[in-house]
């Protein structure tokens, strides 16, 4: 073979895999893709230097990245308890029933590869660290594929209605930056700062401020942190919901991730409003979601036994809500529990775990034609309201946000560009001052308390902005509607 012919051969290989590598980024910039994945796998095998592994790797940055909920921690622990218990059936784990925080069904589908990566500490670190690139790629996939069908679809059942009326939307009552809107076939009176390929861009966009986030990148590779799971499972039963192939799979989907976080089940609310409008769909998802849930709790039943099964399975739910050993972090629920009265703690408990469930039903019979709108607000909420608050949380829903263009285009654009920038000050003077407390022994609580509490103030700035500028959209639309309906009427 001549040298032509081994270079032809190269160049027609390197085609080859630059499309593929083409098609598994879908519309997200190859480059930066590249790019992520090459930090994630160096990251993952440790091959940084060792004073910059030292510092990702400390307590007081992961206090910021990652929920001990979601660690290896519990299922090593689990392990631990039942090696101690004889006869070590896996009921055995759970022998001290409040120290196991991790369902049942979770621990089991984990386990096996906890104990099979447990030889060696750097193995696990690069197994983990590698499952997790590949969840957080399919995430993305996942909201790329969500955002072309959404964005770019104005024939889409979800888009008809408004992006009908959007189009005759009188001067006075269009959204402030009605140019970020996505709309197709713009007029003067209608403008819009997108060139068709542009728009054609922006879910890659929605999908690189996933995964191109130093957020997630050291959350899952740096600490092993398996919380991107429970959003995986969100956006599929979304996908399945929005583009209406399978009521089953909706369900399913849903309840699988409200077994990983009780919280998302209120997710089932605007994942059954976004299923086709006809009764037997939605009966079918109804009864699916019973089905499945009836199923997970008879395989639940099957590991545990009859003896300790309300308690494990009410414990297990129960550790995402509770205040008791809640460590310092971005939410001020463990400041407020450790200063409030032992006799106040579950009166306090209830009520602020019981809040986010108050707004489901008012929420959704208010804005019930914008149902992502609706998984982002309760996804915010809850990020507010948890004992244990991330910065994983915030960029999850800044992600879902992005999946609302024509809500986005009614916000205050000073005020949230403002909350969204000075978010991350707050979070960074955590880090130092928890270091400042824990290790070196100069700080004290009150220093975090403040942090913390001027980062929810920010993010609850964002969330208003966000409700009050959807609600705003649901107000011009309906007046829109109205007017049309009026003209029609004195035509006829």
């Amino acid at each position: 073979m001549t040298s032509k012919e081994g270079d032809s051969q190269s160049q027609e290989s390197g085609k080859k895999f630059n499309s593929l590598w083409s098609k598994c980024c879908l519309q997200m910039d190859s480059k930066v893709v590249g790019w992520a994945v090459a930090v994630r796998v160096l990251l993952a095998l440790r091959l940084i230097p060792t004073d910059l592994d030292f510092f990702l790797h400390t307590h007081s940055l992961g206090t910021v990245l990652r929920m001990p909920l979601y660690t290896l921690h519990p299922i090593q622990e689990a392990i631990a308890i039942r090696n101690l218990n004889p006869p070590h059936r896996f009921t055995d784990s759970y022998a001290f029933a409040n120290e196991i925080p991790t369902p049942p069904l979770l621990l089991a589908a984990l386990e096996p590869l906890v104990q099979l990566t447990s030889t060696s500490p750097y193995f696990q670190h690069v197994v983990f660290g590698i499952l997790l690139l590949f969840v957080d790629w399919m995430i993305a996939r996942r909201l790329v594929q969500i955002a072309t069908l959404l964005l770019l679809n104005d024939n889409h059942r979800l888009n008809v209605w408004e992006a009908r009326l959007e189009r005759i939307l009188p001067q006075p009552i269009q959204a402030k930056l009605q140019s970020f809107l996505l709309i197709e076939g713009s007029t003067a009176d209608n403008p819009t700062m997108w060139t068709a390929e542009q728009k054609q861009k922006v879910p890659g966009w929605i999908g690189l401020l996933y995964f191109a986030s130093p957020i997630t990148i050291l959350g899952a590779t740096c600490f092993q942190c398996y919380q991107n799971l429970r959003v995986l499972f969100l956006l599929s039963a979304m996908w399945e919901a929005i583009r209406g192939s399978s009521v089953v799979w909706t369900a399913a989907l849903g309840c699988v991730a409200m077994l990983i976080e009780p919280t998302l089940c209120v997710m089932w609310v605007p994942l059954a409003l976004l299923i086709p409008t006809t009764r037997a769909k939605r009966a079918m998802f109804l009864f699916a979601s019973i089905l499945t849930c009836a199923l997970l709790g008879g395989l639940t039943y099957t590991l545990i036994g009859r003896p300790r099964f309300v308690e494990v399975v009410l414990h297990t739910w129960m550790a995402i809500f509770t205040l008791d050993g809640a460590p310092p972090s971005l939410s001020i629920f463990w400041y407020t529990k450790m200063e409030m009265f032992f006799r106040f703690a579950t009166y306090f408990q209830i009520m602020l775990t019981g809040l986010p469930f108050a707004i489901v039903i008012p929420a959704s019979v208010r804005l019930y034609r914008y149902p992502v709108a609706l998984i982002a607000m309760f996804w915010m909420v809850w990020g507010i309201f948890r004992p244990v608050s991330t910065l994983f949380e915030l960029n999850v829903g800044l992600c879902l946000i992005a999946l609302s263009p024509r809500s986005i285009a009614r916000m205050n654009d000073i005020v949230s560009l403002v909350a969204i920038c000075a978010l991350f000050i707050p979070a960074i003077l955590f880090v130092l001052l928890y270091w400042m407390w824990m290790e070196v022994g100069n700080g004290e609580a009150n220093f975090l308390f403040f942090q913390g509490l001027a980062y929810n103030i920010f993010v609850v700035i964002l969330l208003l902005q966000f409700v009050h500028a959807t609600v705003g959209r649901d107000k011009a639309l309906l007046l829109t509607e109205k007017k049309e309906q009026q003209t029609q009427s004195q035509g006829s």
